[in-house]
């Protein structure tokens, strides 16, 4: 849902709204290409994964902040299965740039792995 857009008619180098992941959900592992992007979590708890090989996670929480910088692949996944997650989202550009990676994208080629889990 946005709430500052040029759809809602209003004239902003920026674009604010509110995003949800419901419980069990995630998204896909995304960019948001030339846009910074802030968070700052209202309600539940979220694992959010980045880097090359989703390497990187954290756990965000209600009253967190978080900042994804432009062109940063990234995930967020909602494990648990009762509660939801929501944030405000506010990006750099004055329309949303979602840029979808393939599903295999973090596979890595070293048969190596790579831990992957929230702390």
């Amino acid at each position: 849902m946005s709430a500052i857009a040029a759809m809602q008619g209003i004239a902003s180098s920026l674009w604010a709204g509110m995003f949800v992941v419901e419980p069990e959900g995630k998204t896909g592992i995304h960019h948001h290409g030339e846009q910074d992007t802030v968070v700052y979590v209202l309600e539940g708890e979220a694992c959010v994964r980045w880097g090359d090989f989703g390497e990187y996670s954290a756990t965000v929480r209600a009253d967190d902040f978080l900042h994804v910088p432009s062109w940063l692949p990234h995930q967020e996944l909602k494990p648990s299965k009762e509660q939801r997650v929501g944030w405000v989202v506010v990006r750099s550009t004055p329309e949303p740039i979602v840029v979808n990676l393939p599903d295999d994208f973090w596979t890595p080629t070293d048969p190596k792995p790579i831990e992957r889990k929230c702390r």
